[in-house]
């Protein structure tokens, strides 16, 4: 159950019931209870082609300050990009963090100004803790180190497109 007496949630998933029907999701994707941060089960993005982008989705038919938090555990840059954003109604991204990008272990955002190095580097094989907070015009991240620490934050960040809605 989730309490926030501030908040309004509107979609909450943790994939303890070992389901993603509300999600659409590409083929590369499953639960998985092989990597948990906590519970029995998470979303995986299974071994797939790095030259294939593979999406994970839910629809959200609102236009208001969204927050998403999480937690990402990288196996591998190894031939790949680990990266999440929130779409805007036409699927476009308001705006983009990647752990790695080509050869770099660090980690990287997309504004409107193009993609950007944040110069602090990540470990594979841990759990970081995230949280973008997408506003009408403006966007802002966080990362958490798994003592809860924080890695790295951006805040103020210009949208890469405009919404009345997100994916």
């Amino acid at each position: 159950s989730y309490n926030n007496a501030n908040m309004v949630f509107s979609f909450i998933d943790d994939f303890e019931d070992a389901d993603i029907s509300d999600w659409v999701v590409d083929t590369a994707w499953s639960v998985s209870s092989a990597v948990v941060h906590s519970g029995s089960y998470s979303i995986k993005k299974n071994d797939a082609s790095s030259t294939t982008q593979y999406d994970a989705y839910h629809s959200l038919g609102f236009s208001y300050e969204v927050v998403w938090e999480g937690y990402i555990y990288i196996e591998s840059t190894s031939n790949s990009q680990n990266s999440f954003s929130l779409q805007n109604e036409t699927g476009d991204d308001l705006g983009r963090v990647w752990f790695g990008a080509g050869n770099v272990q660090n980690i990287f955002y997309v504004d409107d100004t193009g993609q950007q190095d944040t110069g602090v580097a990540f470990n594979t094989g841990v759990w970081y803790k995230f949280k973008i907070i997408y506003k009408s015009t403006s966007w802002d991240f966080y990362v958490y180190n798994p003592d809860g620490s924080l890695l790295v934050s951006r805040t103020g960040l210009s949208l890469i497109n405009s919404w009345t809605s997100i994916s």
